[in-house]
């Protein structure tokens, strides 16, 4: 447990690496002919499940130097028959790891920890089903058998891009070609983007078309020899947002070894962060292009005591929580007029945001939720408690970070992991 207290952030952030780049990267290393060498790897646990299920299917990991690793590919001609995945709390690690088993025939029994239960797999599943893979359900614990086939495959743009990037790593390796169809609108499209340059470095061909892409099959992932994972524009976002609310106390944030070449968004916060510094009454904002900043954004407008019509990121009803659900819950009880909508959040201005000294804010376990709240910190005028270990999952180091850039923080039980 954890009490975190009013503070203002100033200094120079190395940003992270990126843990979404790094699994991709991981799966292209690992059904590559190959090995390949990945350079900036993160050490979180979603990256530890990755390379878990990963070993399942047969590949080979050598820790090379700090955040280096070996790639040793799984063998393709004689892949094992019959496993068993425990995806832990990572959906990602879930989905494309079941597309690609499937894509080579494998059994694979799986198990989840009690939040990914809550998570269906019906958007990738059903359409996994009519090519050629059996399901006994829909949620974990799951059997899956059956070979994978080329075909169609149609999604809708606005559920997550990991039902799309699932088939995307999948498809190059079938028997024949296959064709994604989204759905428009499509939400952060750059996501699908990062997988597709992750193809295109391993040498996949995928031909983009109007309505998604035609990839074709019996292709094979090449190693690049060496990648290098990109640091992570999202996260860098939240510290970006927690300097601008900073400002009025002195504080700055700024952020080091971004790529600028970079399709993963987040980049553009001037107009957000322009909003949330004033001392606005009523603020409207579509966050379709910084789905990561939501939680941040609404603590902010409750702090404030405005009123917020925040729309554009149906997709966080499907997070670690139902994120949108969650996080106007926690905000209602600590005094916030705020709800959640079909794609967003809702809230009515108040005349007071005031919450019990050490008020404790129950995350469940959701990393995005947690590193909202502490870095809220310039705009609430409390203590509060927390659990700290949700971070964890995404960025183990993140408290070390928090305090060297000026947060202020009591542990008051010695969970944090060293």
């Amino acid at each position: 447990m954890i009490r975190i207290f009013p503070s203002v952030f100033s200094g120079t952030l190395s940003a992270p690496p990126s843990k979404a780049h790094a699994q991709r990267l991981l799966y292209a290393a690992a059904l590559s002919s190959s090995p390949t060498t990945l350079q900036n790897v993160p050490a979180c646990e979603d990256i530890r499940t990755t390379i878990q299920c990963l070993e399942v299917l047969g590949a080979a990991f050598e820790r090379k130097e700090k955040n280096s690793l070996i790639v040793q590919p799984f063998i393709k001609t004689k892949p094992v028959p019959r496993v068993r995945f425990d995806f832990g709390s990572c959906a990602a690690t879930a989905r494309y790891t079941l597309a690609i088993s499937a894509a080579y025939g494998i059994q694979a029994d799986c198990a989840a920890s009690e939040s990914l239960k809550k998570r269906t797999l019906f958007p990738l599943a059903s359409r996994m089903a009519v090519r050629g893979a059996t399901f006994s359900g829909f949620t974990f614990p799951l059997t899956m058998q059956g070979r994978l086939e080329g075909g169609e495959y149609d999604f809708d743009g606005q559920l997550t891009s990991q039902y799309v990037n699932s088939i995307l790593l999948a498809a190059p390796v079938l028997s024949g070609p296959s064709v994604i169809r989204i759905n428009p609108p499509i939400l952060m499209s750059g996501q699908i983007d990062i997988t597709i340059k992750t193809l295109e470095q391993f040498g996949i061909s995928v031909e983009t078309i109007e309505e998604g892409y035609r990839i074709p099959g019996r292709q094979t992932y090449t190693s690049p020899g060496v990648a290098r994972v990109h640091n992570d524009w999202s996260l860098a976002a939240l510290w970006l947002t927690a300097g601008a609310l900073s400002q009025d106390k002195g504080g700055a944030v700024s952020c080091t070894e971004l790529p600028a070449d970079s399709p993963q968004g987040y980049r553009d916060l001037t107009v957000m962060h322009s909003q949330l510094i004033t001392d606005f009454k009523d603020i409207t904002v579509d966050a379709s292009d910084y789905p990561a900043l939501v939680p941040l954004i609404a603590i902010v407008a409750a702090a404030r005591c405005g009123a917020l019509h925040l729309s554009g990121t149906p997709q966080l009803h499907h997070k670690e929580t139902d994120r949108l659900k969650t996080i106007a819950a926690i905000l209602r009880d600590m005094g916030a007029d705020m709800r959640d909508t079909e794609d967003g959040l809702e809230a009515k201005e108040g005349d007071t945001f005031d919450y019990p000294e050490d008020y404790l804010v129950d995350c469940q376990g959701d990393p995005n939720l947690a590193m909202s709240f502490a870095l809220a910190a310039p705009v609430l005028n409390k203590p509060f408690l927390m659990d700290e270990q949700a971070v964890n999952k995404t960025w183990p180091g993140f408290w070390d970070q928090y305090r060297a850039l000026g947060g202020k923080f009591d542990i008051l039980k010695n969970t944090i992991d060293s």
